[in-house]
């Protein structure tokens, strides 16, 4: 699969459980409500668009074909979803920052000095984060996508069937009771994963 539909499927995978697992607000219950349905089935369609419709997306001319009705009230939508489940996830830090740098993109002609520029259209800022491998399709969620997203997914099963204990167990029995015992059950610990998934970067994820 090409990067876009790989990466707009993982989103249409994990922005709706983002909004079916935490709450709106710290401290409530996980209870679902039909907010958060509602906004699942939204991220839903809107992620799962760009798989649907990649052919036409990988074809069009970028920053030259014009920007549908459904193209532009989805980006948005796809933006603004984003930021609601990364507020949700990790505080409104994140939120904040990246809107910040979109009121940025359209006061630019209201800035004087260096740091103003001539400004953009709603069209061209939507098809640049929704429509292009950059914005919200950028390397980070590729590496999510791609890499990360396996690994955890693995991780999380060896956790659950009992696996994790057996790294566990093998690791305290041969370093557990000689000295400087806990650094080497960790380094053989990590030897063990690593046999199976090949991956520093798997190896500390799991």
């Amino acid at each position: 699969l090409d990067a876009m539909t790989r990466r707009a499927g993982h989103l249409a995978f994990a922005i709706p459980l983002i909004f079916l697992y935490y709450p709106s607000r710290k401290g409530e219950s996980r209870r679902v409500t039909y907010l958060d349905l509602a906004l699942a089935a939204i991220s839903l369609v809107v992620f799962a668009w760009v798989v649907i419709e990649r052919e036409r997306i990988m074809w069009r001319l970028v920053y030259v074909d014009p920007l549908s009705t459904v193209e532009l009230v989805f980006g948005i939508l796809a933006v603004l979803l984003v930021m609601e489940a990364t507020r949700r996830t990790l505080g409104w830090t994140l939120g904040v920052i990246a809107a910040v740098f979109i009121v940025y993109a359209f006061a630019g002609p209201l800035i004087p000095g260096v740091l103003g520029h001539k400004g953009v259209t709603v069209e061209l800022l939507v098809e640049h984060l929704y429509l292009v491998p950059e914005g919200v399709f950028n390397k980070v969620t590729g590496v999510m996508a791609t890499y990360l997203m396996v690994f955890l997914t693995f991780g999380t099963f060896l956790r659950f069937s009992g696996g994790d204990l057996l790294f566990r167990d093998l690791t305290y029995a041969a370093a557990g009771k000689i000295v400087g015992g806990p650094a080497k059950a960790a380094v053989f610990g990590s030897m063990l994963m690593g046999s199976v998934t090949g991956s520093t970067i798997a190896n500390v994820v799991t």
